[in-house]
């Protein structure tokens, strides 16, 4: 996932053969030359690209051309962007043939259920009884912050954020 804001701010927009360093890939490094071209030309990648909302109207314009670029580059590429809806107008895409999506609210079970699946799948690749621990710690925490009269979201984000170190 390609986060907008970061990029923006501090290193620009990358280039295809940057993706996975600027998604924060360890393995970025390591990826053969034209790679990254090859897989989004053959139409075998996905760019996930988020946060367009958390970049300043000004600079909109050029993630703007930077999309057309890539969808003009790799038309055969699936590219999944995100936006809170009041950050762009209606349609901001469609000329690129986007169709928008809006995700609907989650019910406390469906919540409960991904936290819980999310931290199990986290779980699979962990063998350290502490750290074990610290994920199941993590995702207890979510989960009560999570619940009406938690703390909210806020709170959430970070919990996650430190779940996944």
């Amino acid at each position: 996932m390609l986060p907008l804001r970061a990029l923006a701010q501090h290193t620009g927009l990358p280039r295809p053969e940057e993706f996975l360093g600027a998604a924060g890939n360890i393995l970025h490094a390591l990826q053969p030359e034209h790679w990254a071209d090859r897989v989004l030309a053959s139409g075998r990648g996905m760019v996930l690209i988020d946060g367009v909302d958390e970049v300043s109207e000004s600079e909109r314009p050029v993630v703007r051309r930077w999309l057309h670029d890539l969808v003009d580059l790799y038309p055969g590429t699936f590219f999944l962007v995100t936006s809170r809806p009041s950050a762009v107008g209606t349609h901001w895409l469609a000329e690129l043939d986007f169709a928008e999506f809006n995700l609907l609210p989650m019910t406390r079970h469906n919540v409960d259920r991904f936290v819980h699946r999310w931290h199990a799948a986290v779980l699979t690749s962990v063998d350290e009884p502490e750290e074990r621990q610290a994920v199941e710690r993590c995702r207890d925490a979510l989960s009560t912050t999570l619940r009406p009269g938690g703390a909210g979201a806020e709170s959430a984000s970070c919990a996650v954020a430190s779940s996944t170190l």
